[in-house]
């Protein structure tokens, strides 16, 4: 059994990771590896961490999953808060790492530093209304697939794998549209270092958080409503 520490300690760091790597690759590898690449990133850091977090706090590193998880009665209520502000806390660690590492190169400057965001700061100015409806569907996607690998019959040991792979996925559709969030952690971790513009947006990404973990939680609620 972990104590609460390692689980919370856990939880930083996984957020603190996948943001590191999977904002850093847009950051400092955008131009070479494009959005395919960033895609594969976050979606491989997401399904190490899995695998190897996933023992000691269950690797939600991400607000959305872990109120998803609550509502669903898969995840103590009262670990919520504790979870998902060592989260927070994670993101921005692993955004101002990011940063330090970035500004290390000459002519370095932070403009969006893979920030979300939507109508003139989309990547291809989708609207407030288009970057709201793709970030809170595949925000609910996500909470659906990990809420499915934990339920009674799903292959033990691919759980990271559907995981990971679902992450790919949502990014390779979204990234074009606010650069890729699902995540309001890593919204935030990098938002704090970028233009002012990305703290101001941020209300968005936290709502369809919210909005996703609702949705997902309930798409997890109708499909396996008769699960023993």
């Amino acid at each position: 059994m972990y104590s609460s520490f390692s689980k919370y300690f856990a939880e930083m760091f996984g957020t603190l990771t996948l943001v590191l790597v999977g904002a850093g690759s847009a950051v400092l590898a955008g131009n070479e590896i494009g959005p395919l690449g960033t895609a594969l990133a976050f979606g491989l850091t997401l399904m190490a961490l899995t695998y190897a977090l996933g023992p000691v706090s269950g690797c939600h590193v991400n607000p959305a999953v872990t109120v998803g998880l609550a509502l669903r009665k898969r995840f103590d209520t009262k670990l919520v808060i504790p979870y998902v502000f060592f989260q927070l806390v994670g993101g921005i660690i692993g955004g101002y790492l990011l940063y330090i590492i970035a500004s290390g190169h000459t002519g370095f400057i932070a403009e969006g530093f893979a920030a979300n965001g939507w109508g003139d700061h989309s990547p291809n100015h989708y609207s407030l209304l288009a970057c709201a409806l793709i970030e809170a569907t595949i925000t609910a996607l996500l909470v659906f697939v990990t809420l499915s690998t934990i339920s009674s019959g799903f292959a033990k040991g691919f759980g990271g794998l559907a995981i990971g792979v679902t992450f790919v996925i949502i990014y390779l559709i979204s990234i074009p549209v606010t650069n890729g969030s699902a995540n309001f952690a890593r919204s935030l971790g990098v938002a704090a270092f970028a233009d002012a513009w990305a703290v101001q947006q941020l209300g968005l990404f936290a709502l369809t958080s919210i909005l996703g973990a609702i949705l997902g939680a309930f798409m997890h609620y109708l499909i396996y409503s008769n699960e023993k």
